[in-house]
């Protein structure tokens, strides 16, 4: 027996949902210049020891750091990716509750010897979700209709123009009189 045409996979149904966790890290005794593919690597696996992760759903990019003092400082932030609420806002939680000392011997300990100290930003969580990858039948584009804004726009051109009409009509009934 064939399948019923109205069946479809089930992954097709179901929008993917990625959430993010994002925060940020100072570290001590780092520069942006001195903070290469190695160092990244290292508080990679740092964070994500902290946070109970894989190191390979943590991305990070670097920035020099804003604060204005004689100690070198380098500001990292961090997106670890899951797809779960849920493990996103343990993952915020356990991040939230390590201690700037405990993050900085994680640090160490995934390679980053050179960190004396760490200022840490309160993680945030966000819910990014995205359409199923189509099938081929359903990849066509579908026929293009006016959005709702469009619709608006023309809605309150003829309004004002009725507006205008009727304030001419009006104007010129009171001249002639």
């Amino acid at each position: 027996s064939s399948p019923s045409p109205s069946s479809t996979p089930s992954s097709s149904a179901t929008p993917a949902a990625t959430v993010t966790v994002v925060g940020s890290v100072t570290l001590d005794g780092y520069t942006k210049a001195s903070f290469g593919s190695t160092q990244q690597t290292a508080f990679k696996a740092g964070i994500a020891a902290v946070a109970k992760v894989a190191a390979s759903s943590v991305t990070v990019t670097v920035a020099d750091s804003a604060r204005r003092h004689l100690l070198a400082g380098v500001t990292v932030t961090y997106t670890i990716t899951t797809t779960d609420a849920t493990s996103a806002a343990s993952i915020a939680s356990t991040i939230s509750k390590a201690t700037p000392a405990a993050i900085v011997v994680g640090m160490k300990a995934a390679g980053l010897t050179l960190v004396t100290s760490v200022t840490v930003s309160a993680p945030t969580t966000s819910t990014t979700t995205t359409a199923a990858a189509s099938t081929p039948d359903s990849a066509a584009s579908p026929t293009p209709t006016p959005s709702a804004a469009a619709a608006g726009v023309a809605t309150g051109a003829l309004g004002a123009a009725a507006l205008v009409a009727a304030s001419a009509h009006a104007a010129l009934t009171l001249f002639m009189q």
